[in-house]
């Protein structure tokens, strides 16, 4: 397999400077020592701003970037009430735009009309937050059986971006809905969480060649993944040579295999078995069953109810 170039500070492996630029200020934070990520936990006074304080505001973002940009006054109005605090915030949002437009040549706006705009977008504000709640639910989509002479083999992932250790979870079914291979196992070592999924959708893919099937329906409720295996945009990334060998071997092994991406709903078993392989095997075990084993039962008949329609 021929080398090729890849940049690994970012997900599709593109050198841009916008991540160039990034990787430059943290190693430059990291020598200075301001670097938030590292400075956590340190004790100085920028790591212990509460920092989500601005950000829990009901405000736009615009209205958030002001007040991120202005600490100083951001510190004396969490000593305030709550219901006080969105109006100064919007005051000085205000006052602050009618400045910059005066000192830009435009007419100086009066205090009356700059407290008439704080009114206004006060009540601006509270509209934004009130369809939120009046929206319609959408409609639960449900896990459907793969079509004749074909097996549905949903996969998942579970990670932890703490320890980089993570759980998969595979089980295959037949146009019936049956279960027939269902396995879990442990990650010892990823380094995010596609990549997890991508070693789950290896694993499972495996386990399907095994057991002598030919034509599958590779389901999982990861997009990127999805976008990894359906395309080359991300074979320049640190994980490219896993999604190339994931490819060549759904190529090789089977007469048809195809990729669907559905919602997370679609895929509760694969995530509970996921959640189980990091929980059951932390030394880096699998397990394979030819049923479902009791504790995912339940999602097992959800999903073969949702399929028939009860």
């Amino acid at each position: 397999m021929p080398d090729w170039p890849a940049w690994h500070f970012d997900s599709k492996g593109l050198f841009l400077v916008k991540s160039a630029y990034k990787v430059a200020t943290q190693n430059r934070d990291n020598v200075a020592g301001r670097n938030a990520e590292v400075s956590v936990g340190g004790g100085t006074a920028e790591a212990q701003f509460p920092w989500h304080k601005i950000w829990q505001q009901k405000v736009p973002n615009k209205v958030q970037m002001f007040l991120w940009s202005r600490k100083e006054v951001a510190e004396k109005l969490w000593t305030m009430p709550p219901e006080k605090q969105l109006k100064i915030v919007v005051w000085l949002w205000r006052w602050w735009t009618a400045r910059n437009k005066a000192n830009a040549g435009e007419r100086v706006q009066s205090a009356r009309e700059v407290c008439n705009s704080v009114q206004y977008h006060l009540s601006e504000f509270a509209k934004l937050k009130g369809p939120e709640k009046q929206r319609d639910q959408p409609q639960k989509v449900k896990w459907k059986p793969a079509p004749d002479e074909q097996y549905k083999l949903n996969v998942d992932a579970a990670f932890s971006a703490l320890t980089r250790k993570g759980g998969w979870g595979c089980v295959v079914r037949n146009n019936a809905g049956a279960v027939l291979d269902i396995g879990a196992g442990n990650i010892q070592r990823a380094r995010s969480a596609l990549h997890a999924d991508a070693l789950a959708a290896l694993y499972g893919l495996e386990r399907a060649e095994q057991l002598g099937m030919t034509r599958i329906i590779l389901e999982t409720d990861a997009s990127n993944l999805g976008k990894a295996l359906t395309t080359i945009l991300m074979d320049s990334g640190p994980e490219g040579a896993l999604f190339r060998q994931i490819r060549f071997a759904m190529a090789r092994n089977f007469v048809s295999c195809s990729i669907s991406i559905r919602p997370r709903s679609c895929n509760r078993v694969a995530d509970c078995m996921a959640s189980h392989g990091v929980a059951a095997y932390p030394d880096g075990g699998r397990a394979f069953w030819c049923q479902a084993p009791n504790f995912v039962n339940e999602f097992v008949s959800g999903d073969l109810h949702g399929a028939l329609g009860l």
